[in-house]
This record gives C-alpha cells, sequence and structure tokens, in this order.
C-alpha cells in the first residue's frame, strides 16, 4: 500500500521534534554484524506494543537480551 506524501505531512513531525513533543526511544545500538540480533529485538518490540498498550511510554523497548 503506497501513501501520497504531501510537505505538510512531512513537515508535521518535524515540529513535533523541533517542540521536544516526540522524542525517538533508542533502546539499544547494535554493530551491522549484529543485524540478527537487531532483528529479534524489533521484532519483540513489536511484539510488545501489540500485547502492551503501555510498551510505547517505556524507557526501553529492548529486551536485556538485544540490549546485550
Amino acid at each position: 500500500m503506497l501513501a501520497a506524501a504531501s510537505r505538510a505531512k512531512l513537515a508535521a513531525p518535524g515540529r513535533l521534534v523541533d517542540e521536544g513533543k516526540l522524542r525517538p526511544v533508542i533502546g539499544a545500538v547494535l554493530e551491522l554484524a549484529d543485524i540478527a540480533q537487531a532483528h529479534t529485538c524489533w521484532k519483540a518490540a513489536l511484539a510488545a506494543r501489540v500485547v502492551d498498550a503501555h510498551a510505547a511510554r517505556s524507557p526501553s523497548l529492548c529486551t536485556s537480551e538485544c540490549a546485550g
């Protein structure tokens, strides 16, 4: 499914970042060689969001195994 992006739609998240209302949450920083581990971590984070609606508020969405 493709969606058309407009300049206004793309600028909106930038404004939220500038206003401090949107911040990225980085659960782990991994080397490219650890791509399999990164994928596992990403899948775990997605599963947590499905199971727990509050997972996005968590300081880390990565399991200790992923954050290694």
